[in-house]
């Protein structure tokens, strides 16, 4: 990776393009998701709360989404990338709404079922980010002694 000096593209890279069939398959099949949900509330006559912010939670996530997928696809034609900022504000916002609008969908049905998804959500989130943190460890210090 290298700054590059034109300040309009950023920092450039070569692209992945495994990462980013990666990329396409998870946040497209979450946006397809979440489509597929909002196709299924447009068959109800009344929305209680629950399904309202789910609802609003998709108004959020699908476009975002949408438009990480369609730069996934454009990034795929290309020998090299740019990383520009809102593609990681389309990731989180994306994703962090669609999150929350699904744990919407299960708290209409249950408040036991949205409350144990929201807590699970937590803690796998936390999960994830201590495995992470152990594999990023691990490596450092294999890499660490190789170079010795």
């Amino acid at each position: 990776m290298f700054d590059n000096s034109d300040s309009e593209t950023g920092v450039e890279y070569k692209t992945n393009k495994e990462s980013l069939v990666e990329d396409q398959i998870v946040f497209g099949a979450l946006m397809g998701l979440d489509v597929i949900i909002v196709l299924q509330l447009m068959t109800l006559n009344h929305l209680d709360k629950p399904l309202s912010v789910a609802l609003y939670c998709f108004v959020v996530a699908i476009p975002l989404l949408a438009m990480y997928v369609l730069s996934i696809l454009t990034t795929m034609k290309y020998e090299y990338d740019v990383w520009v900022w809102y593609h990681l504000a389309a990731i989180l916002a994306g994703g962090f709404a669609s999150l929350v609008g699904v744990g919407a969908l299960f708290l209409h049905f249950s408040w036991v079922a949205g409350g144990l998804f929201a807590l699970l959500s937590v803690l796998g989130l936390g999960a994830y980010l201590h495995y992470d943190g152990q594999l990023k460890k691990l490596n450092k210090l294999r890499n660490s002694q190789r170079g010795q």
